[in-house]
Protein backbone atom coordinates (compact mmCIF):
# COMPACT_ATOMS: atom_id res chain seq x y z
CA UNK A 1 0.00 0.00 0.00
CA UNK A 2 0.93 3.40 -0.84
CA UNK A 3 2.29 6.33 1.95
CA UNK A 4 0.23 9.17 1.63
CA UNK A 5 1.82 12.32 0.67
CA UNK A 6 3.03 14.65 3.42
CA UNK A 7 3.93 17.95 3.34
CA UNK A 8 6.97 19.50 3.59
CA UNK A 9 8.19 22.76 4.71
CA UNK A 10 11.04 24.63 3.68
CA UNK A 11 11.62 24.93 7.74
CA UNK A 12 12.14 21.42 8.27
CA UNK A 13 15.59 21.78 6.79
CA UNK A 14 18.61 23.61 8.47
CA UNK A 15 20.40 25.68 6.78
CA UNK A 16 23.42 23.05 6.36
CA UNK A 17 20.81 20.57 5.08
CA UNK A 18 19.77 23.05 2.59
CA UNK A 19 23.43 23.99 1.54
CA UNK A 20 24.38 20.09 1.24
CA UNK A 21 21.70 19.19 -0.69
CA UNK A 22 21.91 21.61 -3.35
CA UNK A 23 25.66 20.81 -3.15
CA UNK A 24 24.69 17.28 -4.95
CA UNK A 25 22.74 18.91 -7.63
CA UNK A 26 24.26 19.18 -11.04
CA UNK A 27 22.15 21.29 -14.23
CA UNK A 28 21.93 18.95 -17.55
CA UNK A 29 22.70 20.64 -20.79
CA UNK A 30 18.36 20.71 -20.82
CA UNK A 31 17.92 22.79 -17.66
CA UNK A 32 17.10 20.35 -15.69
CA UNK A 33 18.79 19.99 -12.05
CA UNK A 34 19.37 16.17 -11.26
CA UNK A 35 20.24 15.52 -7.79
CA UNK A 36 23.05 13.26 -7.52
CA UNK A 37 22.33 11.89 -3.68
CA UNK A 38 20.33 8.79 -3.27
CA UNK A 39 18.29 7.40 -5.77
CA UNK A 40 15.24 5.57 -5.27
CA UNK A 41 13.26 2.63 -7.61
CA UNK A 42 12.31 5.04 -10.91
CA UNK A 43 15.37 7.41 -10.67
CA UNK A 44 13.37 9.49 -8.39
CA UNK A 45 16.50 11.35 -5.75
CA UNK A 46 15.72 11.29 -2.04
CA UNK A 47 16.81 12.78 1.32
CA UNK A 48 16.89 11.80 4.79
CA UNK A 49 14.91 14.65 6.63
CA UNK A 50 15.89 14.50 10.16
CA UNK A 51 13.34 15.15 12.87
CA UNK A 52 13.36 16.27 16.50
CA UNK A 53 13.19 12.64 17.75
CA UNK A 54 14.73 9.21 15.97
CA UNK A 55 11.08 8.46 15.65
CA UNK A 56 10.07 11.28 13.64
CA UNK A 57 13.46 10.68 10.99
CA UNK A 58 11.76 9.96 7.19
CA UNK A 59 12.84 9.75 3.92
CA UNK A 60 11.78 12.24 1.44
CA UNK A 61 11.49 12.43 -2.74
CA UNK A 62 14.29 14.93 -3.55
CA UNK A 63 11.73 16.75 -6.00
CA UNK A 64 9.68 17.41 -3.08
CA UNK A 65 12.25 18.98 -0.92
CA UNK A 66 13.69 21.07 -3.24
CA UNK A 67 10.16 22.54 -4.11
CA UNK A 68 9.34 23.11 -0.33
CA UNK A 69 13.27 25.15 -0.10
CA UNK A 70 12.36 26.99 -3.20
CA UNK A 71 8.53 28.20 -2.14
CA UNK A 72 8.40 27.22 1.28
CA UNK A 73 6.51 24.80 1.36
CA UNK A 74 5.21 21.73 -0.87
CA UNK A 75 1.63 20.85 -0.90
CA UNK A 76 0.36 17.32 -0.04
CA UNK A 77 -0.01 16.41 -3.32
CA UNK A 78 1.97 14.86 -6.27
CA UNK A 79 4.16 17.42 -8.48
CA UNK A 80 4.11 16.71 -12.18
CA UNK A 81 7.32 17.08 -14.13
CA UNK A 82 7.21 19.19 -17.05
CA UNK A 83 10.93 18.09 -18.21
CA UNK A 84 9.47 14.10 -17.62
CA UNK A 85 12.72 13.46 -16.22
CA UNK A 86 12.48 11.36 -12.54
CA UNK A 87 15.91 12.99 -11.40
CA UNK A 88 15.17 16.35 -12.11
CA UNK A 89 14.72 18.75 -9.13
CA UNK A 90 14.01 21.98 -10.78
CA UNK A 91 11.74 23.85 -8.95
CA UNK A 92 9.99 25.70 -12.43
CA UNK A 93 10.04 22.03 -14.33
CA UNK A 94 7.31 21.03 -10.96
CA UNK A 95 3.57 21.46 -10.79
CA UNK A 96 1.01 20.36 -7.96
CA UNK A 97 -1.32 18.37 -9.30
CA UNK A 98 -4.07 15.77 -8.61
CA UNK A 99 -2.92 11.55 -8.84
CA UNK A 100 -5.71 11.97 -11.76
CA UNK A 101 -3.75 14.81 -13.17
CA UNK A 102 -0.63 12.72 -12.33
CA UNK A 103 -1.84 9.69 -14.12
CA UNK A 104 -3.37 11.34 -17.60
CA UNK A 105 0.05 13.18 -18.34
CA UNK A 106 1.86 9.98 -17.94
CA UNK A 107 -0.41 8.02 -20.40
CA UNK A 108 -1.02 11.15 -22.49
CA UNK A 109 3.45 11.11 -23.34
CA UNK A 110 3.37 7.25 -23.62
CA UNK A 111 4.77 6.81 -20.19
CA UNK A 112 2.53 4.21 -18.67
CA UNK A 113 3.50 0.56 -19.21
CA UNK A 114 0.04 -0.76 -19.90
CA UNK A 115 -0.12 2.26 -22.56
CA UNK A 116 -0.98 0.61 -26.02
CA UNK A 117 -1.29 -2.83 -24.75
CA UNK A 118 -4.59 -4.44 -22.49
CA UNK A 119 -3.12 -5.38 -18.88
CA UNK A 120 -3.20 -9.45 -18.44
Amino acid sequence: MRQPIKVVRADDFSEYRIAEFWSKVRVTVGGCMEFGGSERVGGYGCIEMKGRTSRSHRRVLAHRAAYAMTWGECPAMPLLHSCDNPACIAPFHLTPGTQAENVADMVAKGRHRFYGRIPK
